[in-house]
């Protein structure tokens, strides 16, 4: 395996061409095969929103299948990559590093916990919600005078219904909700790690697992 410092990290500025953009917040259209083939980090927050088709999504060294109605989060430092069948069609919002760091108060745990659980399968009902939120925010990221508030209420939106569905999927966080000291232990051991390496995401020997 190579070693985690070996990855490029790649700027939000190096996805600017052509797409819904600003400096902090891009918004991607998917549809059709893609291929990310050399693995990469990204110094971002990016959701991925798969209204349909199929792939692999490889996060951290391990591959999760992707299939319709599903949410992909990836937060600044994790490694990954993909390969995307001609039949996707995706969402894509990369959020940067420093408006991700307003706004991320909204998750109720630490990064590590939400990076044990990265795809989210969602009912269709939350899907077509957050399809939604993303299309208006790519509206707006098209006018000439761009309304940030409405951007950030609907960025705060969007991670406060992600936060529901990752507590409501995984019971493990459940576990951690009723045990407010593992989640102190996991906020330290991020802050720690940042400290070190803003990049590094979090490797799994740091992870604690509650005992049921």
């Amino acid at each position: 395996m190579k070693k985690q410092d070996s990855f490029p990290i790649l700027g939000i500025q190096e996805f600017q061409a052509g797409i819904s953009s600003n400096q902090h917040l891009l918004f991607h259209e998917l549809s059709g095969e893609h291929l990310i083939e050399k693995a990469h980090k990204h110094d971002f927050f990016m959701m991925f929103l798969v209204k349909e088709g199929t792939g692999i999504h490889t996060i951290d060294f391990q591959e999760y299948p992707v299939q319709k109605l599903q949410l992909h989060i990836l937060f600044p430092g994790q490694v990954h990559k993909w390969s995307l069948n001609k039949d996707i069609i995706a969402h894509q919002l990369m959020i940067s590093r420093a408006v991700f760091e307003n706004i991320q108060t909204v998750f109720q745990f630490t990064y590590s916990l939400y990076q044990q659980h990265p795809v989210i399968e969602l009912g269709k009902d939350v899907f077509d919600q957050l399809w939604y939120e993303f299309v208006t925010i790519r509206q707006e990221l098209q006018q000439e005078n761009i309304l940030w508030s409405i951007i950030n209420l609907r960025s705060h939106l969007i991670l406060q219904l992600i936060s529901r569905e990752v507590e409501q999927h995984f019971e493990d966080l459940q576990v951690y909700k009723s045990k407010p000291v593992l989640i102190k232990y996991h906020d330290l051991v991020d802050k720690t790690i940042k400290s070190i390496n803003p990049f590094r995401f979090m490797p799994n020997s740091y992870i604690l697992r509650p005992t049921t």
